[in-house]
């Protein structure tokens, strides 16, 4: 099964790696590792060492994954796209369907939610 570590910039990690907890998820945050204002290198190194997908709204590492650089798997999400729920949903399904070596250099995007049709 996956393991998971938060970005810093995911605006709701501390609650939403609670509800991951509260599920049987293995994820880490920045502060339980004295990552909270590390670089993205350092979260990046620190997910490979661990074994660990990083959730992420840093677009960044998007660039990181195209420029070829290692990693041990990428969720990204454009901040305030999704609700909290929607986001512990996919990462859900993503722990339970996954196995850590299906994510090894690669991201999966967690979608955005289509905007409401304008009422006429």
């Amino acid at each position: 099964m996956l393991k998971f570590h938060f970005d810093e910039c995911v605006k709701h990690h501390p609650s939403l790696a609670a509800a991951l907890k509260r599920q049987g998820v293995d994820v880490t945050v920045p502060e339980s590792f004295g990552l909270r204002t590390a670089g993205d290198e350092k979260h990046r190194q620190f997910a490979i060492d661990e074994g660990r997908v990083i959730i992420t709204c840093d677009s960044d590492f998007l660039e990181m994954h195209n420029d070829g650089i290692q990693h041990a798997g990428i969720t990204y999400f454009k901040q305030l796209s999704r609700a909290e729920g929607d986001i512990l949903a996919h990462i859900m399904l993503m722990h339970d369907c996954m196995l850590d070596n299906e994510m090894k250099f690669k991201v999966e995007y967690i979608p955005r939610l289509n905007p409401p049709e304008p009422q006429q």
